[in-house]
Protein backbone atom coordinates (compact mmCIF):
# COMPACT_ATOMS: atom_id res chain seq x y z
CA UNK A 1 0.00 0.00 0.00
CA UNK A 2 1.57 3.53 -0.94
CA UNK A 3 0.88 6.33 1.34
CA UNK A 4 -0.13 9.81 -0.29
CA UNK A 5 -0.33 13.46 0.71
CA UNK A 6 -3.92 14.24 1.38
CA UNK A 7 -5.17 17.71 1.86
CA UNK A 8 -8.92 18.84 3.42
CA UNK A 9 -10.00 21.58 3.64
CA UNK A 10 -12.73 22.62 5.90
CA UNK A 11 -15.19 25.90 5.45
CA UNK A 12 -17.82 25.32 8.23
CA UNK A 13 -21.08 27.88 7.72
CA UNK A 14 -24.81 27.57 7.79
CA UNK A 15 -23.78 24.20 6.05
CA UNK A 16 -20.54 22.57 5.64
CA UNK A 17 -18.83 22.41 2.34
CA UNK A 18 -15.41 20.59 1.70
CA UNK A 19 -13.04 21.61 -0.45
CA UNK A 20 -14.42 25.34 -1.49
CA UNK A 21 -12.32 28.76 -1.65
CA UNK A 22 -15.36 30.34 -0.44
CA UNK A 23 -18.55 30.48 0.75
CA UNK A 24 -22.03 31.61 -1.76
CA UNK A 25 -23.37 34.84 -0.73
CA UNK A 26 -26.45 33.67 1.37
CA UNK A 27 -24.17 31.59 4.16
CA UNK A 28 -21.91 33.32 7.17
CA UNK A 29 -18.59 31.66 7.75
CA UNK A 30 -17.97 30.43 11.01
CA UNK A 31 -14.61 28.82 10.51
CA UNK A 32 -12.07 27.82 8.32
CA UNK A 33 -9.21 25.20 8.58
CA UNK A 34 -7.00 22.61 6.50
CA UNK A 35 -5.94 19.41 8.06
CA UNK A 36 -2.91 18.18 5.86
CA UNK A 37 -1.33 14.26 6.54
CA UNK A 38 -0.59 11.41 4.96
CA UNK A 39 -3.12 9.08 4.36
CA UNK A 40 -3.97 5.86 2.68
CA UNK A 41 -7.62 6.61 1.26
CA UNK A 42 -8.31 5.74 -1.96
CA UNK A 43 -11.08 4.59 -3.93
CA UNK A 44 -14.28 5.97 -3.01
CA UNK A 45 -15.20 6.82 0.40
CA UNK A 46 -18.15 8.20 2.52
CA UNK A 47 -17.79 11.64 4.78
CA UNK A 48 -19.42 11.31 7.76
CA UNK A 49 -20.46 14.97 9.99
CA UNK A 50 -20.51 15.70 13.76
CA UNK A 51 -21.05 19.13 15.41
CA UNK A 52 -20.28 18.86 19.41
CA UNK A 53 -20.27 21.71 21.68
CA UNK A 54 -20.42 21.53 25.00
CA UNK A 55 -19.65 23.49 28.22
CA UNK A 56 -16.81 22.03 31.28
CA UNK A 57 -16.31 19.03 32.18
CA UNK A 58 -16.75 17.07 29.41
CA UNK A 59 -15.05 14.24 27.98
CA UNK A 60 -15.88 12.07 25.29
CA UNK A 61 -15.33 8.24 25.29
CA UNK A 62 -11.79 7.09 24.07
CA UNK A 63 -12.35 5.75 20.51
CA UNK A 64 -11.02 4.95 17.04
CA UNK A 65 -12.16 4.95 13.53
CA UNK A 66 -11.63 3.43 10.40
CA UNK A 67 -11.02 6.75 8.20
CA UNK A 68 -9.09 10.05 8.96
CA UNK A 69 -10.85 12.47 11.07
CA UNK A 70 -10.19 16.15 10.25
CA UNK A 71 -11.19 17.89 13.29
CA UNK A 72 -11.92 22.02 13.43
CA UNK A 73 -12.16 24.35 16.26
CA UNK A 74 -15.19 26.64 15.75
CA UNK A 75 -15.55 27.96 19.26
CA UNK A 76 -13.46 28.56 22.63
CA UNK A 77 -10.73 25.57 22.70
CA UNK A 78 -11.84 21.99 22.19
CA UNK A 79 -9.20 19.54 23.68
CA UNK A 80 -7.79 16.63 21.54
CA UNK A 81 -6.40 13.87 23.43
CA UNK A 82 -4.40 10.82 21.74
CA UNK A 83 -3.23 7.95 23.31
CA UNK A 84 0.30 8.28 23.91
CA UNK A 85 0.60 11.46 23.48
CA UNK A 86 -1.28 13.43 25.40
CA UNK A 87 -3.86 16.39 24.96
CA UNK A 88 -3.60 18.87 21.92
CA UNK A 89 -5.82 22.28 22.35
CA UNK A 90 -7.64 23.44 18.89
CA UNK A 91 -8.54 26.63 18.86
CA UNK A 92 -11.32 28.29 17.12
CA UNK A 93 -10.32 28.21 13.46
CA UNK A 94 -7.88 26.04 14.03
CA UNK A 95 -7.47 22.76 12.87
CA UNK A 96 -6.15 19.13 13.60
CA UNK A 97 -6.15 15.47 11.67
CA UNK A 98 -6.69 12.12 13.23
CA UNK A 99 -4.98 9.32 11.46
CA UNK A 100 -6.92 6.51 10.76
CA UNK A 101 -6.87 3.94 13.73
CA UNK A 102 -5.61 6.23 16.34
CA UNK A 103 -7.20 6.23 19.83
CA UNK A 104 -8.30 9.38 20.51
CA UNK A 105 -11.14 11.50 22.27
CA UNK A 106 -12.02 15.25 22.46
CA UNK A 107 -13.33 17.33 25.92
CA UNK A 108 -13.13 20.19 27.22
CA UNK A 109 -11.30 21.17 29.99
CA UNK A 110 -12.78 24.69 30.33
CA UNK A 111 -13.36 27.55 31.75
CA UNK A 112 -15.65 28.52 28.46
CA UNK A 113 -17.56 26.37 26.32
CA UNK A 114 -15.94 25.11 23.21
CA UNK A 115 -17.69 23.85 19.80
CA UNK A 116 -15.95 21.54 16.93
CA UNK A 117 -17.11 20.61 13.22
CA UNK A 118 -15.48 16.79 12.36
CA UNK A 119 -15.84 14.90 9.50
CA UNK A 120 -14.75 11.67 9.18
CA UNK A 121 -13.75 10.28 5.84
CA UNK A 122 -13.92 6.64 5.62
CA UNK A 123 -13.18 3.91 2.74
CA UNK A 124 -16.13 2.04 1.47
Amino acid sequence: MTKRSLALTVLLAFCAIAGSAAAPPHLTVLARGECVGVGPIAGPWDVYEDMFQADAPTWLPAHTHRGIECTLGVRGTTMWWFHGAGKHPIAAGSALLTPQGRVHTAGNDGPASMAYFGPTMCPR
